[in-house]
């Protein structure tokens, strides 16, 4: 005879067909193994027939016996295990999703002691905040399951590492970029971990600033003013773009430290920190430039600034408002040369990048006066360099 399994749910089976025995005149006992790793119940119907025709036969009994996991293989299977994939994290916490879900790891919800007098605890003996139906009969929480792999996550267990943030420079007014890379490799679980491609795994990252210089630590948690903080926090499905912008940035900042704090979905306890990554400011200061038309001259943008090495200054962009198209050749260490016809004011706004950055660079000021000599009327011009 055959038998055959239906699966229900979506259930995942080995096979469901297997051979009961060959003998029509007698029934045998046969052992299936169905192994299946979704988290929805699985139901199966089953039914026998002869291997060359004839009729169904009847089915006497049918035992279900439910197989013990023990994710770990500590020697504590699951059911009594309060963190069956030895990850650190207890098994309410990631069963909720919450790490206040067994806020003292003692095995009793949330944080303190649950009572019928703290109206924490109904009438039937229930924790109300562990989430129960409306009669408060029946507990309603359905444990977390894993993006990648559909299993629950206390049976999954994660490992997390992260690359030191590189330092970077910027002046006062400009822009920095901080960033990380997240790897996760599968702890050893049955069944096994499964962290996903990288498009399904969740690496969830919160970004952090020192103010003095490592000694305590603060979760960026708004964009903030002065500096402007964007992507400070946030989910990445491939832990390569865990990168934190800062714009208009003050002078104050000049030593401040950045890292990022990253978890895992399948380890909401195990936050790993980066080394941290240090904030160079320097200031820039606007440049000034007197010549006569049609005279070839030179100036250094650089002379004031005292950048870091590696600083480049990019193409001057014309203010509105300049008598003629005139404008200066800006070498990337900014030395420039300039030659006009016409005389008047020209301002100019020169990108300073730090070292590193290529867009977005902020700007100093550039104000070349020039002059007619053979002019009587031509006035004195105040030079005010820094």
């Amino acid at each position: 005879m055959v038998g055959k399994l239906i699966p229900f749910n979506s259930a995942v089976l080995s096979t469901n067909t297997f051979i009961i025995s060959n003998d029509s005149t007698q029934m045998t006992y046969v052992n299936v193994m169905i192994p299946y790793f979704n988290a929805n119940t699985a139901l199966f119907e089953v039914a026998y027939r002869l291997l060359s025709g004839g009729d169904d036969f009847r089915i006497d009994s049918i035992q279900v016996l439910n197989s013990i996991c023990d994710a770990d293989s500590d020697g504590f299977i699951d059911y009594m295990d309060w963190d069956s994939d030895n990850d650190g994290c207890t098994d309410a916490d990631e069963a909720y999703a919450n790490l206040n879900a067994d806020g003292n790891d003692g095995g009793i919800y949330g944080v303190g002691i649950p009572t019928y007098n703290n109206n924490q605890i109904n009438v039937n003996g229930m924790v109300i905040a562990a989430g129960i139906n409306g009669g408060g009969t029946a507990y309603t929480t359905t444990p977390a399951i894993s993006s990648p792999g559909g299993r629950y996550r206390f049976q999954q267990s994660v490992n997390l590492n992260s690359t030191a943030v590189p330092n970077q420079f910027s002046i006062v007014g400009g822009n920095a970029i901080f960033s990380s890379t997240i790897t996760a490799t599968a702890g050893t679980t049955t069944p096994a971990t499964v962290i996903g491609t990288t498009t399904t795994r969740n690496v969830n990252f919160r970004w952090q600033v020192s103010t003095n210089g490592g000694g305590t630590w603060s979760d960026i948690t708004v964009a903030g003013t002065s500096p402007v903080y964007s992507n400070f926090t946030g989910t990445d499905t491939t832990g390569a773009n865990i990168k934190l912008n800062l714009s208009n940035i003050p002078y104050s900042a000049n030593g401040y430290r950045y890292r990022v704090s990253v978890t895992h979905e399948s380890n909401i306890c195990g936050t790993v920190s980066s080394v941290s990554g240090l904030l160079s400011i320097y200031n820039t200061n606007p440049d000034f430039l007197v010549t006569n038309i049609n005279t070839a001259t030179s100036g250094n943008a650089n002379t004031n600034d005292n950048p870091p090495a590696g600083t480049t200054y990019g193409t001057p962009v014309a203010i509105l408002g300049n008598p003629s198209v005139c404008a200066p050749v800006m070498a990337a260490n900014g030395t420039y040369t300039f030659t006009c016809a016409t005389a008047g004011e020209y301002n100019f706004a020169v990108p300073v990048c730090p070292p590193g950055v290529l867009i977005n660079c902020p700007n100093e000021s550039l104000s070349i006066t020039v002059i007619n000599p053979n002019l009587v009327t031509s006035a004195p011009t105040a030079n005010p360099m820094y």
